[in-house]
């Protein structure tokens, strides 16, 4: 994200642009996505450590006023390895608790990609990756 808006809406957030739509913005624990054009919201982290990692975390919908829901994955070197549709209400979420094996240098994304539109959807995706 280009720009760093400190006064966001919901607090500090990396954005696309400090008016809206667009909608594209992430936070330190919230993301939200884009269409059209689509733009999914990843949350990357790159492994400094080979072996076997664990991740936790929580996914749930912030913002239902409205909207379609979306749809949240985790990968591990671009492979999907976890996927939970959310509907637009679902403020309950899920929790997620998977192992990888990573090598140094591997990738895992935490993605919100938006449902037919963009409206109402900040999400909540938590991770905490430990070995």
């Amino acid at each position: 994200m280009p720009l760093y808006d400190a006064a966001g809406e919901t607090g500090p957030a990396w954005t696309v642009s400090t008016t809206h739509p667009p909608w594209l913005s992430i936070t330190s624990t919230e993301q939200h996505p884009r269409t059209p054009p689509l733009a999914l919201v990843d949350r990357r982290w790159t492994s400094t450590v080979s072996g076997s990692i664990a991740m936790h975390g929580h996914v749930a919908r912030a913002d239902v006023a409205g909207g379609d829901g979306v749809v949240a994955s985790i990968r591990v070197a671009g492979a999907e390895v976890w996927r939970k549709q959310l509907a637009f209400d679902d403020t309950a979420g899920e929790d997620f608790e998977l192992t990888s094996e990573v090598e140094v240098g591997t990738t895992l994304d935490f993605i919100v990609a938006p449902g037919s539109n963009e409206a109402y959807d900040r999400t909540t995706f938590t991770a905490k990756i430990s070995r």
